[in-house]
């Protein structure tokens, strides 16, 4: 990464092995949250050690495949807690995770981004969180790239969008005090983070 000049990395990626057919099993670890997050708790801390921040991916319930979207995902509370969020819960609270990628697919009704439960109140609320939330590549997903949907996911706890289009749709909210503080609290975390990454690779 230093070699390279790259300070972020799109890994490691923690959704659980349901299946052997599922097109993405290469990039994760098994279909155990608990090995799956002390893995990836220990790749974190390795890369961090000179500046590399990780977007631990997909947050959350993206197990289904090459990239979920349009699907929504049901799934109780304890299931949620016990074995989907347990490898990003151990990824943040023991490697220190700072950056996520959340997911393409629906929570539910509601699309990962604007999760105002899971991206603020257990992500950062419960477990400490103090990175940035990116979205996956969201090209041609309304419920994602729409503008509208953007200042819902804001406000909820996302913060960058992969492809987001263009970043003049938010003069319409330049009004709106919440948008506005939230889009504040969105730099504050993206900007955190590299430059943590910055000063770790020696430069001032």
């Amino acid at each position: 990464a230093q070699a390279t000049g790259m300070s972020g990395w799109y890994a490691p990626g923690v959704n659980l092995h349901r299946s052997p057919y599922t097109a993405r099993n290469y990039e994760y670890y098994s279909e155990d949250g608990f090995i799956s997050g002390k893995l990836a708790a220990e790749v974190i801390r390795g890369a961090k050690i000179n500046g590399l921040y990780c977007y631990l991916k997909h947050f959350v319930l993206s197990e289904p495949g090459p990239n979920p979207g349009g699907l929504n995902t049901w799934c109780t509370e304890q299931n949620l807690r016990e074995n989907y969020l347990k490898p990003f819960e151990i990824s943040i609270t023991e490697g220190g995770a700072d950056s996520i990628m959340s997911s393409l697919n629906r929570i539910g009704c509601s699309s990962s981004v604007v999760h105002k439960g899971l991206l603020t109140e257990v992500l950062r609320n419960e477990w400490g969180f103090t990175g940035f939330v990116e979205s996956d590549s969201a090209f041609g997903l309304p419920y994602i790239i729409n503008d509208d949907v953007k200042a819902e996911a804001i406000v909820a706890g996302s913060d960058v969008w992969m492809l987001g289009g263009s970043y003049t749709a938010w003069d319409k909210y330049k009004d709106n005090p919440t948008i506005v503080k939230a889009l504040r609290e969105a730099c504050h975390r993206v900007l955190y983070v590299q430059s943590q990454s910055i000063a770790m690779n020696g430069i001032s």
